[in-house]
């Protein structure tokens, strides 16, 4: 699986919660195609978790999720 879909996930589950708390979710997709090893249900499970609790502690601002590879990486 890619970092995009992982994104997607995340973004999905905590996308009504961004908006309850008046938080402005950004993602940065310059490493979306970059393929991930591991269990898919697990690392969203985990990133999902880091990220509800940005969004609980932005207080309305907002909250950033991004991921940058090397090249060739």
């Amino acid at each position: 699986f890619t970092v995009g879909e992982l994104f997607d996930g995340v973004r999905a589950s905590v996308a009504p919660l961004a908006t309850e708390r008046n938080v402005r979710l950004e993602v940065d997709a310059r490493a979306v195609e970059v393929q991930l090893d591991g269990d898919p249900a697990q690392l969203r499970h985990a990133l999902t978790a880091v990220v509800r609790n940005a969004i609980e502690a932005a207080g309305g601002g907002w909250v950033r999720l991004e991921c940058d590879a090397p090249e060739g990486g």
